[in-house]
């Protein structure tokens, strides 16, 4: 690790020290399960534990895949406990307006703060990062609404320092792509459904299936908008990968099938 991140890592480690206990709201993406494995180290495993929120806007196999990488990176005797969330029972959420992303966030943070009130800790951390606070991101506002800590934030570490850390570490999923939950698939406005997440994590899996991992498929009416990420742009477009995808998807009442040619980054 490069001297100076070492330095941050280590002032991280010292933040996370003087809170003594602390549970730690882990999506399984690169930031959270970092930030998770920063906790163990410098509080033990008998004082953190790592909540995850398990709900409708989550494909099966992430669901798998956030337990198997929690598992596998953390400790063995590591605390970590999955919280049920139903998310379309919030009527204003399930509407899919401008203020979702706030609304889901609010949500699952005052289940994670309700599920605490049972336990002896009293501090949740979140995993966002300084890149973030420049993005468009709703669901901070309920961050700092609630008091939840994001000591990612406090000691100054982005989305590149946070990788190659994690990748110091060897946690898994370093370098993996970005992820998001199923209706950021679903344009503004249309209401969200448990048949219109689960048509989304359909196509979806069955392009993983052809290779196009970290993929995003947009239905918009009869036609749907497929965004790969930008090493893929060469693959999907060759003859056959194309006649293929153009079948499937016709076969499922998509008329039209769009790239979106800008890719998408990690």
């Amino acid at each position: 690790m490069h001297p100076e991140l070492e330095k941050k890592y280590q002032r991280l480690l010292d933040y996370l020290r003087d809170l003594e206990q602390v549970a730690v709201a882990c999506s399984g993406g690169v930031e959270s399960t970092f930030l998770a494995f920063a906790a163990v180290q410098a509080l033990g495993v008998d004082q953190v534990l790592i909540l995850f929120g398990e709900s409708c806007l989550l494909t099966q196999s992430k669901k798998q895949q956030v337990r198997q990488l929690l598992r596998s990176q953390l400790q063995d005797n590591a605390k970590i406990e999955t919280i049920a969330l139903e998310p379309l029972v919030n009527v204003a959420l399930a509407r899919n307006e401008k203020n979702r992303c706030y609304l889901c966030k609010k949500q699952i943070y005052r289940r994670f703060l309700e599920h605490l009130g049972e336990t002896t800790i009293k501090v949740l951390l979140d995993g966002t990062n300084v890149d973030d606070l420049t993005d468009d991101r709703p669901g901070l506002q309920a961050v700092r609404e609630l008091g939840i800590l994001t000591p990612l934030v406090t000691c100054g570490f982005n989305k590149a320092e946070i990788r190659a850390a994690a990748d110091a570490f060897h946690l898994a999923n370093a370098y993996l792509p970005s992820d998001s939950c199923l209706a950021t698939r679903l344009p503004p406005g249309q209401v969200i459904t448990r048949v219109a997440l689960e048509q989304v994590e359909q196509f979806e899996t069955f392009l993983h299936g052809l290779g196009f991992s970290g993929c995003r498929v947009r239905p918009r009416g009869d036609m749907v908008i497929i965004e790969v990420q930008k090493g893929d742009i060469v693959q999907i477009a060759q003859p056959q990968q194309r006649s293929a995808i153009e079948r499937y998807f016709a076969e499922h009442g998509c008329q039209k099938v769009l790239l979106d040619l800008k890719g998408r980054d990690l």
